[in-house]
């Protein structure tokens, strides 16, 4: 059962979003913020429902971008979230030992854009023709006769017992070989 979802989940995903970093990030809020919100409930009931609302609304926005089906802009949108964060990241000067350079802004990628970059700039390459499938070993044929026409027909040797058809008549017989 469980893999009769699973197929279907997959073919309803095509050609939609998905999951990617804001989405995630949407949901890790959506999760915090409900949490957050039972510790108002005490404190201030219209507190409780606001946050309770923007969490819900933050899971409401990261499942309308997974089922997005405008790929192109959620790709867009999701990589202006990556480079605005990416400010905040990791700096290169604390990866790098004290003989090092620092890398240039413009230089300083995350993986996921390099990967983007790869497959943009990769030369154009002609698709490598196919392998030519093995010749596969044809079985020795052998040749008989038809008993009814004398018609000489050949048919695989080493089969055990089978019924050759005549083409010529139609006649069936059997022939051990």
């Amino acid at each position: 059962m469980a893999e009769g979802f699973k197929d279907r989940y997959a073919e309803y995903m095509v050609g939609r979003n998905g999951g990617d970093a804001l989405s995630l990030t949407c949901l890790i809020v959506a999760i915090v913020l409900v949490v957050l919100s039972f510790f108002c409930v005490g404190v201030n009931p219209f507190l409780y429902v606001l946050v309770l609302l923007l969490g819900i609304a933050s899971a409401a926005y990261a499942a309308l971008r997974m089922n997005s089906t405008d790929v192109v802009s959620r790709q867009a949108e999701n990589e202006a979230f990556l480079g605005f964060f990416q400010r905040f990241g990791r700096k290169d000067d604390e990866e790098a030992g004290e003989g090092e350079e620092r890398r240039p802004r413009r230089e300083r990628r995350s993986r996921r854009e390099e990967e983007y970059d790869f497959e943009e700039e990769a030369p154009a390459r002609e698709p490598e023709p196919e392998p030519e499938p093995e010749p596969q070993a044809q079985p020795e044929k052998i040749v008989v006769t038809c008993e009814s026409c004398g018609q000489q027909l050949r048919v695989p040797s080493g089969k055990g017992n089978i019924k050759v058809r005549c083409p010529k008549c139609s006649n069936i017989f059997q022939l051990f070989t």
